[in-house]
């Protein structure tokens, strides 16, 4: 079995079979960590990348930046939004 990549597609041969199709890879329209942002720049199709932000008073644990995989899946996955700096403390100690 051979495969290529052809921009968002996928061509696979089977050389048993003399077959040969094509995948169109998508991923799902990835989520915004909570407190946080998501900012897709050239859609959902395979090789497509989206950033990760967080508001103000949180930091990002994680990677900022995901990838759409021939598997269908953004790798690494949404990351998560931190409380930091005085809120962390309001939050934790007065709340």
């Amino acid at each position: 079995m051979f495969k290529l990549q052809l921009n968002a597609m996928y061509l696979v041969i089977n050389y048993a079979s003399m077959n040969m199709f094509a995948v169109l890879v998508h991923c799902d329209e990835p989520n915004a960590p909570a407190n946080g942002t998501v900012s897709v720049t050239n859609g959902t199709k395979y090789g497509a990348k989206v950033d990760f932000g967080c508001d103000t008073g949180f930091r990002l644990i994680g990677n900022a930046r995901s990838v759409c995989h021939l598997s269908g899946q953004w790798e690494p996955g949404t990351p998560t939004c931190q409380l930091i700096g005085p809120l962390y403390y309001l939050y934790y100690h007065i709340m």
